[in-house]
């Protein structure tokens, strides 16, 4: 095995449950890297992602149909269950 290069960065303890870890580990062994850098990209793809889903325009939905009935105030929850 190759001597790594140490990257700056900060330590920290994560908990997971114990099939993750032993995902992560199989990963890690896979591809010949060690748990941080997998978790790390991990990470990194989270947030990028994370940051799409932000900046996301959101749409509310919209239904057909009759509209408000006559004589129901939208205001009281108990008048809307019994026109229902």
């Amino acid at each position: 095995m190759y001597a790594r290069k140490k990257l700056p960065g900060v330590k920290t303890t994560l908990v997971m449950l114990p099939e993750t870890m032993k995902t992560l580990r199989q990963v890690a062994a896979t591809e010949e890297r060690t748990i941080s850098e997998v978790l790390g990209d991990a990470v990194r793809i989270y947030v990028l992602d994370f940051e799409k889903r932000k900046n996301r325009e959101f749409t509310f939905p919209t239904f057909s149909g009759l509209g408000m009935r006559p004589g129901v105030d939208p205001k009281s929850n108990v008048e809307m269950l019994e026109a229902e």
